[in-house]
This record gives C-alpha cells, sequence and structure tokens, in this order.
C-alpha cells in the first residue's frame, strides 16, 4: 500500500491516527509514504511506514516517483490531498486502487472518492483521515498520534538546552502560512516574562530559520535568560526540545501539533482559523479563540480580517490559560481528546 502524504506538518499529524489504524488492520502489507521533504522527518517518527520516500517539488520527481511506485508493484494508493499534482504519481505509475478524496478531476484520476462523512460532532479534519483511510473505525474514538523522537535528537537537545534539570517554556511565534495566524510578537514575549516571574522555567523561543529575526526579537523582550533557537536543527531536533518544554505557547501552526503530539501542554492561540477543524489532538491544549469571528478553514497569508481578529487575543486570556492548563496537566493523565 502506498500513502500521498498531506504536506504540512499540522495536517501530517492530524492523519496520522487514521494511519495508524489501517497499519494495524493490515499488519503483514508493506506500507510506503510519499510525502514532502519537509514533512519526511515526522512520517520516520512514527511507527507507521515501513518505507518514507521524498517526493520534492517538479516535472522529474514526479516521473521519478512515478517509475518508483511502478518498479514496487503498489496495489493500493490512498491520495490524502485534494490537488492533482499529489495524484500524478500512482496514476502515471498505473496502480491499479487509487482512492481519494474529492478534488479537481478526481472522477478521472482515482477509481475510488470517498466522501466524508461531515456533522457538527464530526468536523475535526482527522475525521476526513478516518473516512478515507479507516471507515470501519471512523465511529470510535481515534488512537492518538505516536511520535518517537529519535536518541540522536534527544542528544542534541541536551546540547542545546543543557541537562534535563531546566524546565522550559516554549514559545512558537512564527506560523507558516504568514502574519493571518501570527498572534503579536510583542504579546507572546509579555506572556513569556510573565510566566518566566511566576519561576515556571526559562523561555526559549523555536522557529524556522526563516523566522530567526522574529525568534530573537521575542526572545529579547523575554529577558536576559531567554533565548532563540530558531534554525536550530532539524524537526527531530525540534521535536525533541519542544518535548523537553513544561508549556508551549502557539499559534496554530505545525509546532503547536508537533509540540501537542509529543504530550506537552499547549495553550494555542486561534484567530480566524476555527479550532473545532484544527486543533491539536490533545486532551493537554487550551484553544484561545479571537472574539466576534466564526472560523474559516483557509485565510489568505496577509488577511486583514485574520489579523484583526488576533488583536483581539489578550495577553491575559493567554497567560490565564496557561496557568489554568498547568494546573490541570500536572495531575491528570493524558488522552486523545476526541474520545468523549
Amino acid at each position: 500500500m502506498l500513502i500521498c502524504s498531506v504536506n504540512w506538518i499540522g495536517d501530517t499529524l492530524m492523519a496520522l491516527p487514521a494511519v495508524q489504524l489501517l497499519r494495524a488492520r493490515y499488519p503483514d502489507r508493506q506500507l510506503v509514504v510519499l510525502a514532502r521533504p519537509n514533512v519526511v522527518p515526522i512520517w520516520r517518527m512514527s511507527p507507521t511506514a515501513d518505507q518514507v520516500w521524498p517526493y520534492p517539488l517538479g516535472l522529474s520527481p514526479i516521473l521519478r516517483a512515478a517509475r518508483r511506485v511502478r518498479e514496487s508493484r503498489i496495489s493500493t494508493a490512498y491520495v490524502l490531498p485534494h490537488s492533482i499534482r499529489s495524484a500524478l504519481p500512482v496514476v502515471l505509475a498505473g496502480v491499479p486502487e487509487r482512492v481519494g478524496l474529492p478534488g479537481p478531476l478526481r472522477r478521472f484520476l482515482m477509481t475510488r472518492i470517498v466522501y466524508p462523512h461531515l456533522s457538527p460532532h464530526r468536523q475535526h479534519q482527522t475525521f476526513e483521515y478516518l473516512d478515507l483511510l479507516a471507515p470501519w473505525a471512523s465511529k470510535t474514538p481515534p488512537p492518538s498520534p505516536i511520535l518517537t523522537v529519535p536518541p540522536e535528537a534527544r542528544v542534541n537537545a541536551i546540547r542545546l538546552l543543557g541537562d534535563n534539570a531546566t524546565p522550559w517554556i516554549g514559545l512558537l511565534p512564527g506560523a507558516a502560512r504568514g502574519p493571518a495566524k501570527r498572534w503579536p510578537a510583542e504579546r507572546f514575549a509579555e506572556v513569556g516574562r510573565r510566566l518566566a516571574s511566576d519561576r515556571l522555567g526559562r523561555v526559549a523561543v523555536f522557529g524556522a530559520a526563516s523566522e530567526k529575526k522574529l525568534c530573537e526579537r521575542v526572545a529579547a523582550a523575554c529577558g536576559p535568560n531567554a533565548i532563540s533557537m530558531a534554525g536550530q536543527g532539524g524537526i527531530e531536533d525540534w521535536a525533541a526540545m519542544l518535548a523537553r518544554c513544561r508549556i508551549v505557547i502557539a499559534n496554530d501552526s505545525g509546532g503547536m501539533h508537533l509540540a501537542a503530539a509529543l504530550g506537552v501542554p499547549v495553550v494555542a492561540v486561534f484567530g480566524a482559523t476555527d479550532p473545532m477543524r484544527t486543533a491539536p489532538l490533545s486532551n493537554r491544549v487550551r484553544c484561545v479563540r479571537a472574539t466576534g469571528v466564526s472560523g474559516s478553514r483557509d485565510i489568505a497569508r496577509d488577511d486583514a480580517r485574520a489579523r484583526a481578529a488576533l488583536e483581539t487575543v489578550s495577553t491575559d486570556m493567554v497567560y490565564g490559560a496557561a496557568r489554568d492548563l498547568l494546573e490541570v496537566s500536572e495531575r491528570s493523565p493524558f488522552h486523545f481528546p476526541l474520545s468523549s
């Protein structure tokens, strides 16, 4: 079997429960994942895939992937993204059974289209993947996403953050979707300062290399004991460092989902996007929502309405959610939130 992966870290983590159920249903079948390089580390930290094949952008990678799929004699392919490009390797390879969600030209590209069963109790994006990959389990509580941080990444986390004795407060002020999902940097810094002044730990600011200036600005505003880890190591190292945090404050982003999948308490700031659709899959999460807006699945990178919505989220709201979450999570077990 082959899975054509979704292309973002958050989407990948929301798909993992369904993939885990598929793996458990067919333990003796080889499961291959075709994925963009940016999410390959997530799949390699998951116990589901026997092989993970990187699938970069460009025409040549499409042709190479199609040849590899054909030579591997894949019999069934599940195409998780809705795009045409994501389906091309399995179509060109002539995979006999091609299953996917609705999308452009799906009638011609897929041999079977799965329409998700939408209802008020099944709004979360993970249910789309359950309907596609594990319909036999779509009415039962799904498992939590499972990730195993590699030992070498844990060693790197000690090198970058120091030994395990120091508690950390993680701040993730960035978001790949741009300003429309970014709570103001100065508010991240204020919450970081307040939590640090409560003696809950030192502040570490995390982000991609492209967010280095943003993270350094937030770290500097948090005080002399705060550090910026933007661009330090790969995704596995990032996961190992997030796992060291006592709590994480994050925008609606891939880092938010990654921290939650590791069992770390997370306060997630949502503006115009809808936590009913994309909240992290953890009961150790508090979603702080903007006021006066209805959630939307897709927004433009610099959407003015979304930026205005984020301005309605105060530092008191986020700080209060963090203190409440810490109190609750330190005396309650971790379980998957959609099980109730």
